[in-house]
């Protein structure tokens, strides 16, 4: 039995009391009516102040008075401003209810708990490796800083989990014995122990007990550790240990460097190579004769595209064929490389080589392909840029086949110097991509400045996809960022055909990771290139097939929001006419009983689409835009888009695979609506003096 509207007078304040979530009450002029406690508990205010409160001073972003007041769906994210003017993050659902000839509004305003998590879920994924819950490489080394710096003595012993021969393909193999040494590391004599996992193969423990610091403890820890593996076992556990003591002050970088030099040296021992120490400057002199003699050279790991599956570049990734050892891990060597005595001259030698490995690439399979190469803060400079173009120059390689890979340590060291140098290198036609995104030093206001062309997001994000729900949160608002911004994605470390399937859906264009293909050297990744139609694990179609039939019940429409406007009263029709003609198709398609010709809606879209692209080119042209060139070219990028994903689209209807056609075109219609056009409007309502970007 439906409860009369008395009943529902009687029991609203009880429920009101009972909600969890923070709850209030507006009229149409935005003050508050009623709310609960949690809600003046959020606010730290009195009821009869809160009545006093008009919400739209509470949510200043949101538009909560008239025709286009916000109406959400389903809880966003929005920034509240308390009346003591204090700011903090919410999720707020907005509903409404009418009541004679007032509209009313309920805000529901859930405990910043859920956000937090999603912050918590962020700097534990920077600080922690995603495998082992141990720490990530950059908070263990962050450790070992503040250890040698404030204790008066320590060791940090680093473990590596090597290959008598090659490479190790086995990835379970190597995650056992690492759980196997971090067993052997938490029984060693520690006050508050560190340990980090450096690399896919190595860990770090650090303490500050004497007894690790006594010289025969490492004889007896490598002891422990060759229990680990099998005696006939194609691989073994080298171990090396660096110190510091009241006597002489290092720093971590030194600690870490003795301690890898000690580790070459058992390994030495260990493999029956060589039963002599190595002085550092012994092991520096080798990195540079490896650099003027040919060990080192590049491997090329695959870059695939999510909608075709066929692979339209690689990653160029530096390996070091030592002539006694074989083949060294970079992680033993590459920091040395990129930021040690030899950055400059490594600089040169990645730049060289890899305009060689693209000609070389270029005769074997007739065509060019997209390399993209690494480049480390030291190496960044303007005699770096005069070389990378005098390079490509010299060789007749189109700019745009070379990408450059920066990290987001890179924006944040010298923003100016590195934004200048970027303009440089990108108005030479090269390409700029920002190398694991997330889990570094960036801002948004970063990377809307810098020039760049692809965000990769990095593996830290895609190793738990299928199972943490904050991690495809967190994913899903890189890629759309990304997107808003211009900016292609490319996903790293994507291992399952699962993971590829849940990128795509967010809109990653691109994949790399041994799904697509480990790192080889060129003559393989040839091959591997003649044969990418049947890259391993994408055997079956439907193992990373996004569309799935949903009940059309679920499929929402489009909100007009204030956000999308550009104060241009022409350009803000020719909006609604797109968002009119979206919102009809989801009626329809709803409709189970109504036949939906869908070729002649999509057709009807770009009509109007193109129809009005041109003539807001023309407004912009009128009043000067900044972005004019930058706005077309985005036009251009969307019809592009839409029409190679035409077919792809009426298959998905044919299909009833509803929701990811709906999804497609809301997410199409929103780039549009909510990246440029917030920049013009913003124009527009500037000073004259104040129109810049």
């Amino acid at each position: 039995m439906i409860p009369k509207e008395a009943q529902l007078k009687e029991f609203a304040p009880a429920l009101l009391a009972a909600s969890a979530d923070a709850v209030a009450v507006i009229d149409d002029a935005a003050m508050i009516s009623t709310c609960n406690e949690q809600f003046l508990n959020t606010l730290g205010v009195t009821y009869h102040a809160a009545r006093e409160i008009d919400a739209q001073t509470l949510f200043p972003e949101l538009q909560l008075v008239g025709d286009d007041a916000a109406l959400e769906e389903d809880f966003i994210p929005v920034r509240m401003t308390r009346p003591d003017g204090a700011e903090a993050w919410v999720l707020m659902k907005t509903i409404p209810i009418s009541r004679h000839k007032h509209n009313y509004r309920i805000l529901l305003i859930q405990d910043p708990a859920t956000v937090r998590r999603i912050v918590d879920r962020l700097d534990y994924i920077e600080d922690h490796d995603s495998s082992t819950g141990l720490y990530s490489r950059r908070r263990g080394i962050q450790e070992l800083r503040n250890l040698t710096a404030g204790e008066p003595q320590g060791a940090c012993f680093i473990s590596s989990v090597k290959s008598k021969s090659g490479d190790i393909d086995d990835r379970v193999m190597v995650e056992d014995i690492l759980a196997d040494i971090i067993k052997v590391y938490k029984t060693l004599p520690s006050f508050d122990p560190v340990i980090a996992r450096l690399y896919d193969n190595e860990l770090m423990f650090v303490s500050t007990h004497v007894e690790v610091i006594a010289p025969t403890y490492l004889k007896e820890l490598q002891l422990q550790l060759d229990k680990v593996v099998a005696d006939d076992s194609e691989v073994f556990i080298a171990t090396g240990i660096g110190t510091w003591t009241d006597s002489y002050t290092t720093s971590a970088v030194q600690v870490m460097d003795q301690a890898r030099l000690d580790q070459l040296t058992h390994e030495r021992t260990h493999t029956g190579l060589d039963d002599g120490a190595v002085p550092h400057h012994d092991f520096l002199l080798e990195l540079r004769t490896a650099l003027i003699s040919g060990q080192m050279e590049f491997y090329i790991q695959p870059q695939i595209s999510a909608d075709t599956r066929t692979i339209i570049g690689g990653e160029l990734l530096i390996r070091w064929n030592h002539p006694e050892e074989g083949l060294i891990p970079p992680g033993q060597f590459i920091e040395h490389l990129e930021e040690g005595l030899f950055a400059e001259e490594f600089a040169n030698w990645s730049v060289i080589e890899a305009t060689k490995v693209m000609l070389e690439l270029k005769e074997q399979t007739g065509d060019w392909l997209r390399l993209s190469l690494n480049i480390a803060a030291p190496q960044f400079t303007p005699q770096f840029t005069k070389l990378l173009n005098d390079s490509v120059t010299f060789r007749d390689i189109p700019h745009e086949h070379l990408e450059i890979e920066i990290t987001e340590r890179l924006l944040a060291d010298d923003p100016e110097a590195t934004l200048e140098t970027l303009r440089d290198i990108r108005a030479l036609g090269f390409g700029i991509a920002i190398d694991d995104f997330g889990t570094g030093y960036s801002s948004l206001s970063y990377i809307r400045r810098f020039p760049l062309d692809r965000l990769k997001i990095d593996r830290a994000f895609v190793v738990n996809l299928a199972e943490s729900e904050e991690d495809r949160l967190i994913a899903t608002a890189i890629a759309s960022l990304a997107h808003v911004l211009g900016l292609e994605v490319i996903a790293e470390g994507v291992e399952t055909p699962e993971q590829a399937s849940i990128l795509k859906s967010m809109g990653c264009e691109y994949f790399q990771g041994y799904l697509t293909g480990k790192p080889m050297p060129l003559a393989e990744f040839v091959d591997h290139l003649s044969n990418s139609e049947h890259l391993a694990g994408w055997d079956h179609e439907e193992a990373i097939e996004p569309f799935k039939p949903v009940d059309a019940g679920a499929l929402k429409q489009i909100v007009w929001k204030r956000s999308f406007s550009t104060d241009v009263a022409s350009i803000d029709d020719e909006h609604r006419v797109l968002v009119d003609i979206f919102n009809n198709l989801t009626v329809q398609l709803q409709d189970a009983d109504q036949e939906v010709d869908l070729e002649a809606t999509l057709d009807a879209i770009a009509e109007e689409a193109i129809k009005h692209f041109e003539h807001e080119e023309r407004v912009m042209e009128n009043i000067h835009y900044d972005r004019l060139q930058s706005h077309r070219d985005k036009h251009q990028a969307l019809i592009a888009d839409f029409v190679k994903r035409r077919d792809e689209l009426l298959t998905a209807y044919s299909d009833g695979a509803l929701e990811e056609l709906v999804n497609y075109l809301k997410f199409w219609l929103l780039r549009h609506l909510i990246s440029e056009d917030t920049r013009i409007h913003r124009f527009i309502n500037r000073q004259i003096n104040d129109r810049r970007e």
